[in-house]
């Protein structure tokens, strides 16, 4: 039990996932363990997610997926600045 324990342990801290309450999944064997807390990982992160966009909803604030993929191009630095009239 102990070695579960331990391994539910550390799977938790990986994943984020509040350590206090593994022990409650811990089964009977490795492979069960591993599965309740899969199964949990999935079940908290959406009721997280769930809070976090009610309180985005409560403030009146909205925020819709940017574009993922990295800035194309460099950037010029002096030529913003003078768009700006940070420096002359």
């Amino acid at each position: 039990r102990e070695k579960l324990l331990n391994k539910a342990v550390s799977y938790a801290s990986e994943k984020q996932l509040p350590a206090d309450v593994v022990e409650f999944f811990i089964g009977e064997d490795e492979e069960t363990t591993m599965k309740n807390l899969s199964v949990f990982e999935e079940k908290y992160t959406a009721a997280v997610q769930k809070a976090i966009e009610s309180k985005f909803q409560e403030s009146g604030s909205s925020f819709e997926k940017g574009d993922s993929s990295p800035a194309s191009g460099s950037v010029d630095i002096g030529a913003l600045a003078k768009s700006v009239n940070i420096r002359q």
